[in-house]
């Protein structure tokens, strides 16, 4: 069965957590409706690319976390980084000034080469610079609820209100 670009849209944009979640939200109220109701998968998709793709950077994390951040875009994004290649460049151009600079010359190596000479690199800062601009890590939150129910809520919604805990007996008191 083939999917039509509304039906993958639909299944997707669903799927969106956190962040993206939000950007989503915001960009379908704020985008023209008949531009919305038009737009394909390959639109989508590029407008996803162009705000979380290709636009990944170092910033403030760790070349570790970086690292991380990177494989884990290489998911949703498996074509743009294919070859070992294309993912060392990927890597080299979004680090930090102070690491890419030193790291620069490591042309056409690979992928985890060009991961260990960033490593060595942060390794060398001092420790006040390896983290750009540190900032205490944010709350995580739990984006697995995220969705509003739609339907009748009424048989579900019942069911809070009758408890299956069994209260203790003050025997003897």
């Amino acid at each position: 069965m083939v999917c039509t670009d509304k039906e993958r849209l639909a299944c997707v944009t669903y799927q969106l957590t956190g962040p993206a979640d939000h950007w989503w939200e915001t960009r379908r109220r704020t985008i023209d409706p008949v531009r919305r109701e038009a737009l394909t998968w390959d639109e989508f998709k590029e407008e996803v690319y162009n705000k979380y793709v290709h636009t990944l950077k170092q910033g403030n994390m760790t070349v570790t976390e970086y690292d991380r951040a990177l494989c884990e875009m290489t998911r949703y994004a498996p074509e743009l980084v294919d070859t070992d290649e294309m993912m060392a460049a990927k890597f080299r151009f979004g680090l930090r000034t102070e690491i890419r600079v030193p790291v620069a010359s490591c042309q056409g190596i690979s992928y985890s080469e060009i991961l260990s000479w960033a490593l060595d690199v942060e390794e060398t800062l001092p420790k006040n610079e390896r983290v750009a601009n540190p900032t205490p890590p944010a709350p995580q939150s739990n984006y697995r609820d995220k969705r509003k129910w739609e339907g009748n809520r009424a048989p579900f919604d019942s069911k809070r209100h009758h408890s299956t805990f069994r209260q203790p007996q003050n025997y003897g008191r």
